[in-house]
């Protein structure tokens, strides 16, 4: 973000907060977000540190961050008022001026934000600008030029000896883009790219507009991306013209979120993978050790055979002696042995390989329901599309060891909402859908009563889908297309599909969340390319 961009923003802001009332506070995913209301409305700016920018939302975020500085900052100025809002130009800092009255008392604060590259941090500081606490408290043999410390006073950035670019009266014939970037600062690269790219004329309208602080909610598609470009400048590349700067903010802000989303769900997927591809390995290779011991028949057969034939042989003799001797050429026998010694290693031998083949089959197993729940989870990742989704995936995760638990306070236990999808038919009939693993376990022994009918894909990773209600013929159909749609079979034409009662579902013991077990179903063949009128 820019210095143009960032005056842009707290002209913004200045409309808004104003005079609004700061009502709470909380910091998630380096994200600070200063709950506001003003003429009875609630509103919430969102200060980004990565990457660089701010939102306004008419939601109020969750909090999934409880540290010192949030702490601090909730108790010294939820509350209170904002008086002012400056930025400190060319610098990329934004600094809101707070009052808070408790009592006959009156506090003054400032909240300075610095945008500052790979240094971005938060500051509170009194009135005379002595820092009071710090997102990212910074000592001085890490930074001698700006130590901030608590205490001491909050050093100005270090000052650029480049001419600010609103100052500049007109930019020199044929100057490119990198001696833009030397010799001035409050532009960015891509911006200034644009600007040389419509002419001289547009700076000098670009430097007029900003200088009356003449704005517009509007972004450049330029060079195949979004640039946030707020003048009312006529230039060749298209652009978007939102309706006011609100649309416009939630419209970068859900952009940024589908972004985290999507590298979240990169990061997880990459985890998944690997554990999958070392699991299988690890069933491919239990499945070679098993079938070494497929011969634990004959060895207990030979045993049993020389037992049979004691009478005529010499029990000290080493090695067989026995001419008609049916196993000689599968099994040897060690001839520096006795007859009765290699009875006995035979004996054994068998037992040890059935005992292995009872410790390998459970092994297998437990590998096999290993799979089908990261196959479950992987499949829910996929359809994830928020971040409450997949901080359920990222529990489940935890939960297997695959990712560490995060260290969070205890929250509230979670509606089930956000983990289930709810379709009302009719006054009398519902249909559940489990979004995850938590929603699956919540429809299934949860909602779900004893008869309701329960449906799920077969063999294949899916949602449990729950019927409820006194339901027709063909609502019971589309309970079973839905369990086919939200399965990992969706994209086939035709898919069988399991249902049966509530009561023969099982949890097995040890089981992960929505892993079950069942009988007594029945099986449909749906058609995924059907269309329903629900």
């Amino acid at each position: 973000m820019n210095a143009l961009i960032l005056e842009v923003l707290a002209n913004v802001l200045r409309g808004w907060l104003i005079k609004s009332q700061i009502i709470g506070i909380n910091f998630s995913q380096n994200r600070l977000n200063l709950i506001f209301k003003k003429a009875r409305k609630l509103r919430t700016v969102i200060f980004c540190l990565n990457p660089q920018t701010i939102f306004i939302q008419k939601y109020i975020p969750k909090i999934t961050e409880k540290d010192g500085f949030y702490q601090y900052a909730k108790k010294n100025l939820a509350g209170s008022t904002i008086l002012n809002i400056t930025t400190a130009l060319p610098d990329r800092v934004l600094i809101i001026q707070i009052k808070k009255t408790v009592g006959a008392k009156t506090f003054r604060y400032k909240m300075i934000f610095e945008f500052l590259g790979r240094n971005p941090n938060i500051i509170i500081t009194d009135e005379e600008n002595k820092v009071l606490y710090a997102l990212k408290i910074t000592p001085q043999r890490v930074n001698s030029a700006r130590a901030i410390r608590a205490g001491k006073n909050w050093p100005q950035p270090i000052k650029q000896y480049k001419l600010p670019i609103w100052q500049v009266s007109n930019l020199p014939e044929n100057i490119g883009v990198d001696k833009i970037m030397k010799y001035y600062c409050g532009i960015e690269k891509k911006t200034a790219s644009l600007i040389l790219e419509n002419g001289t004329s547009t700076f000098i309208e670009l430097k007029k507009q900003f200088l009356n602080k003449n704005f517009q909610p509007r972004i450049v598609y330029y060079k195949n991306k979004e640039i946030l470009f707020p003048f009312r400048i006529n230039i060749e590349q298209k652009s978007r013209i939102f309706d006011d700067f609100m649309s416009l903010f939630e419209y970068l802000r859900s952009k940024e979120d589908n972004k985290i989303v999507a590298q979240k769900k990169e990061y997880l997927n990459k985890i998944i993978a690997k554990e999958l591809e070392k699991l299988n390995k690890k069933l491919s290779n239990t499945y070679k050790e098993l079938e070494k011991t497929k011969d634990w028949k004959k060895y207990e057969e030979y045993a049993v055979f020389i037992k049979s034939n004691l009478w005529r042989l010499d029990k000290n003799r080493r090695g067989s002696i026995l001419p008609d001797n049916p196993y000689s050429k599968e099994i040897e026998i060690s001839p520096k042995l006795t007859i009765l010694e290699n009875m006995s290693y035979l004996f054994k031998k068998s037992k040890k390989l059935k005992r292995t083949i009872a410790i390998k089959k459970e092994i297998i197993g437990k590998i096999e329901n290993d799979l089908k729940t990261l196959k479950q989870i992987e499949y829910d990742l996929i359809r994830s599309a928020s971040e409450d989704e997949l901080s359920s995936i990222e529990e489940e995760l935890a939960e297997i060891g695959l990712i560490k638990k995060k260290r969070t306070q205890k929250r509230k236990k979670s509606s089930s909402e956000g983990n289930i999808i709810k379709k009302k038919l009719s006054d009398e009939v519902i249909i559940y859908i489990g979004k995850n693993a938590k929603g699956n376990e919540k429809i299934t022994f949860g909602i779900a009563g004893k008869n309701d009918l329960w449906f799920h894909a077969k063999e294949v990773p899916g949602s449990h889908i729950l019927i409820k209600g006194k339901y027709s013929e063909k609502e019971l159909k589309y309970a079973a297309y839905l369990a086919a749609v939200n399965s990992k079979s969706s994209k086939n034409r035709k898919v069988d599909v399991d249902y049966t009662l509530k009561k023969f579902i099982k949890k097995p013991r040890g089981a992960k969340l929505g892993m079950v077990i069942y009988n007594n179903y029945k099986t449909t063949t749906v058609r995924t390319d059907e269309i329903w009128n629900y």
